[in-house]
């Protein structure tokens, strides 16, 4: 067993001893530059691409034997304006070595530095990252292509193409003259490792990027378990881990999300799900968040989207079409048991005179369009409707504003503090939405001492607010003062006007007063006319008495 042993260690070593003497071999007698024109016309073979290598080709040693290059230029195709396609400052193709002694390459790996990368759509619709193979000319050939390349596709189906690929430096532009879109990605690095058609390979990246429409900005990182269908052209991404963080104008939004995504490019298809422990939009926040995603043909759909959302829960479909200039989104959404007040604070970014307090539900079923926070805002259109129970309107004391009427229905003065508050039961309102302002024609607010009806508009583009309310008063409060009755029954109007964050809260006065003589009128036209009866029931009594009494 000892001997064996030894012959096996000797064996081994023989073996790597060949193996550097080949290599060394290999370096000092093969001039690398003698492939250049094989790579070149392998290239054009299979894609119909020209690939110029500027400078001299050069043996690397580290990270694997390999092939080092200088800058090298991979062309458009002849009918593009623009030349070229791609270019890379620097690349190291790994290479195995004994395929080489048979006038073949195979690939260990990629190495690319400084690569930049032009994705163009033209305005007829036609792009520049669609490759072709260049076929033979006569039957004879095809059929020779056909038997010589059957064993390479059996090889590439069962096995390794590219055992790992790592880019650094390098940028991607992207023109679409179809839908006068651009955008960019630069700062680009990329690392796939043990890559293969058989299992599953781990893959990261991370980039910054730039879009001129919609203008958007952003840093992106992820990590992910990538599996290659070739022959079915289905790519999928499992246990994706994606962190962005995304700027529009003075807009931030960081994201970190989980899921799977499965992608057929031969339909322009893909599906996944994704998770998020916590994810926020602006100050909106999300927790346990689900969405599954559907996309097909420019049209991408998200359902049912879950989510637990300000001590509530939210549950969604939204349906966006990407094909036109502009996204066209449609979104139905329910709210349940949702903490109104956190809501609010989160949603307007800047603090607000008007503000509502407790539990509430809602209803949405809305569709906008636009690439941009504004755009979509200015869009909105749709139906709402909305309930809170046992909640408090701030900014607004409506008590206060009663006693105020009163005091001015009497001409005495004004003792009640202004808690600028309004404890309420319930409120409901339902909601019209037409191109970005918010309608209202039936607010209810109960509470135990008034109720308030109101209708109005509230602009979410301008931030305005244009609102009236009308109080009445429960006659179960008339008891806690004696004249009450000259405001019972009597609507108590109530002006919120100007700007949404800090709008002009009051009495309208004018109307107020007109109501007040109305009823004083009429109060003296009831009197006058009992006088009137009384009057003539005295005089018919008297003129029947003396007929009676002669």
């Amino acid at each position: 067993m000892r001997k064996f042993l030894k012959w096996l260690g000797a064996c081994v070593g023989i073996l790597f001893l060949l193996i550097i003497l080949s290599t060394i071999c290999l370096m000092t007698l093969v001039n690398p530059n003698r492939l250049k024109s094989l790579i070149a016309e392998q290239v054009m073979r299979n894609t119909g691409r020209q690939l110029t290598l500027d400078g001299d080709l050069s043996w690397s040693l580290f990270p694997y034997l390999g092939i080092k290059t200088g800058h090298l230029m991979l062309s458009n195709p002849p009918d593009f304006k623009e030349k070229i396609f791609a270019e890379i400052q620097h690349a190291t193709i790994g290479v195995k070595l004994f395929p080489l002694f048979h006038k073949t390459i195979e690939s260990s790996g990629i190495v690319l530095d400084g690569l930049k990368l032009n994705l163009i759509r033209e305005s007829n619709g036609k792009n520049n990252w669609q490759f072709r193979q260049i076929l033979p000319t006569t039957p004879s050939a095809a059929i020779s292509s056909a038997r010589s390349n059957a064993p390479n596709m059996k090889i590439q189906s069962m096995g390794l193409a590219i055992s790992s690929i790592k880019i650094s430096n390098s940028a991607v532009n992207w023109i679409d003259k179809q839908n006068k879109k651009s955008g960019s990605i630069d700062k680009l690095n990329l690392d796939a490792q043990n890559i293969s058609f058989l299992k599953s390979f781990p893959i990261s990246s991370e980039f910054h990027f730039m879009s001129g429409n919609p203008v958007l900005s952003g840093h992106i990182e992820f990590i992910s378990e990538m599996s290659l269908n070739i022959n079915q052209q289905i790519l999928s991404l499992k246990d994706l881990v994606l962190i962005a963080a995304l700027q529009q104008g003075n807009q931030k939004f960081n994201w970190k999300i989980k899921g799977d995504v499965i992608a057929n490019l031969q339909q322009q298809m893909f599906q996944g799900q994704f998770r998020s422990d916590t994810f926020q939009m602006k100050k909106i926040t999300l927790s346990h968040l689900v969405i599954p995603m559907y996309y097909k043909m420019g049209m991408l759909k998200l359902a049912p989207i879950t989510a637990d959302f300000y001590k509530g829960f939210l549950k969604a479909s939204t349906e966006i079409n990407l094909l036109g200039a502009l996204p066209q989104i449609a979104i139905q959404a329910t709210l349940s048991n949702v903490r109104i007040e956190s809501l609010l604070q989160d949603l307007v970014s800047n603090s607000q005179k008007l503000n509502l307090m407790g539990v509430g539900d809602m209803e949405l079923q809305i569709n906008t369009r636009g690439n941009n926070y504004n755009a979509i805002i200015r869009n909105l259109n749709g139906l709402g409707h909305l309930s809170i129970n046992q909640g408090i309107l701030q900014g607004i004391d409506i008590g206060y504003l009663i006693d105020s009427a009163y005091a001015f229905a009497k001409q005495k003065a004004l003792t009640t503090r202004d808690a600028k508050q309004t404890d309420f039961g319930n409120l409901t309102a339902n909601i019209v939405l037409r191109d970005g302002i918010m309608f209202n024609n039936d607010l209810l607010l109960d509470s135990s001492r008034f109720k308030t009806k109101g209708k109005g508009s509230i602009d979410l583009v301008n931030q305005k607010i244009d609102f009236r309310l009308q109080t009445v008063i429960n006659q179960s409060a008339m008891s806690t003062k004696e004249d009450w009755g000259n405001l019972y029954g009597l609507p108590i109007p109530i002006e919120i006007m100007g700007n949404l964050n800090d709008p002009i809260i009051r009495l309208d006065a004018a109307v107020l007063a007109k109501a007040v003589a109305e009823q004083q009128i009429k109060k003296i036209e009831s009197k006058v006319q009992d006088q009137i009866k009384d009057n003539i029931r005295g005089k018919t009594g008297k003129i029947l008495q003396d007929l009676l009494s002669h």
